[in-house]
């Protein structure tokens, strides 16, 4: 299934009673679901080892 909006293939969100949700994954789309922006927001960036 592809979004309607930008094109982009959607993924699979959650599956429910009544089907499978399809969410667009291209943060630049307007129709990019939020929920997924907050699951990349919780992730703590990578600490960096300096020399």
């Amino acid at each position: 299934m592809k979004c309607a909006v930008c094109g982009l293939e959607m993924i699979v969100y959650q599956v429910t009673e009544d089907g499978p949700v399809y969410v667009c994954r291209n943060k630049r789309c307007p129709d990019f679901d939020k929920r997924l922006r907050k699951e990349a927001e919780e992730t703590p960036p990578e600490e960096e080892t300096g020399d």
